[in-house]
């Protein structure tokens, strides 16, 4: 079985190409004017998050980032941006799940965090050892609207 691995800052340029697409999907569907693509880049090429890819074969299937975050009394793994080409989340969920517990355990995590605008990733992780839940919602009002 096919695993995600984390990019080395270094080689991000090389894979840019291929991984810019999968998060485009979700910058332009969740982003809300918060994120880019071009956003994404430069926190990928000054450590500020890390990337992590499915590749079974040669071709990148999935993707997401990660950032480790320190709040005053916990240390978090935010995962993000995650984008796939055919969403054929039963190839990828347990090595998704896998990387995730793993790197959070190697870097000394109490938890696991995410933002989406999709509920349905409650569902993803309903049968895994990962029990996300709500903590709370985003909410936004235009002031031009």
């Amino acid at each position: 079985m096919a695993n995600f691995i984390k990019l080395d800052t270094e080689i991000i340029p090389i894979f840019w190409s291929d991984i810019a697409p999968l998060f485009s999907k979700v910058v332009d569907s969740q982003g809300a004017g918060r994120d880019s693509i071009d956003l994404i880049k430069f926190k990928l090429q000054n450590n500020l998050l890390d990337a992590w890819v499915y590749r079974p074969e040669n071709e990148i299937e999935a993707a997401y980032c990660t950032n480790i975050i320190l709040y005053p009394q916990k240390k978090s793994l935010f995962w993000g941006y995650m984008g796939a080409i055919n969403n054929n989340l039963s190839q990828w969920k347990s090595p998704l799940v896998k990387s995730l517990k793993d790197y959070a355990a190697l870097n000394e995590c109490d938890c696991i965090e995410f933002f989406s605008t999709r509920k349905g990733w409650l569902k993803v992780f309903k049968d895994t050892s990962l029990k996300f839940k709500p903590i709370g919602t985003a909410y936004e009002v235009k002031l031009n609207e």
